[in-house]
């Protein structure tokens, strides 16, 4: 049974334009102001540091090459019960 279908509470979601994000047990930023998570960083740097770690993951668990990376426009679709 995947997380969705338990009906699990958690997550990260990232709005890339806006450069926003949800993390449902740590922060989130919205409107430029950072909620919960570490006063060691701003806002800027926080959002990077989460994208940073939330893509890797992402991309270490692709089947693709990074030719195709390079070379194509991707869309990333992540699902929770992947991991």
């Amino acid at each position: 049974m995947s997380d969705i279908e338990a009906n699990n509470d958690f997550g990260t979601g990232f709005d890339l334009k806006d450069k926003e994000f949800y993390y449902a047990h740590g922060a989130a930023i919205k409107d430029n102001k950072l909620f919960g998570g570490s006063s060691s960083y701003g806002v800027k740097e926080y959002f990077e540091r989460a994208l940073n770690n939330e893509i890797s993951s992402i991309l270490l668990n692709l089947d693709v090459s990074p030719d195709e990376i390079k070379n194509q426009t991707i869309k990333l679709l992540a699902h929770l019960n992947r991991w």
